[in-house]
């Protein structure tokens, strides 16, 4: 916060979208996500299975959203 100026900020509360059918990559960006089964995989240079073998990358995140629950921090 006092890095960026601010003395001030509010932060909500997130809980994971179950069957929403989409993923986030930990690996390459943070706030990058996709569509289960599209441009994750073999066509990824960083795709490493969780089994060793094949399926669900080991880099596959949940997605979340935003709940009515916040709190304000002040500096």
């Amino acid at each position: 916060m006092l890095e960026n100026g601010l003395t001030e900020l509010e932060l909500f509360e997130a809980q994971v979208m179950f069957g929403s059918g989409l993923f986030s990559c930990t690996h390459i960006n943070v706030g990058c996500c996709g569509e289960v089964g599209e441009g994750c995989g073999k066509e990824c240079e960083y795709y490493k299975p969780r089994n060793g073998k094949n399926g669900r990358c080991r880099y596959s995140g949940y997605v979340y959203e935003q709940t009515d629950k916040s709190k304000t921090l002040k500096i």
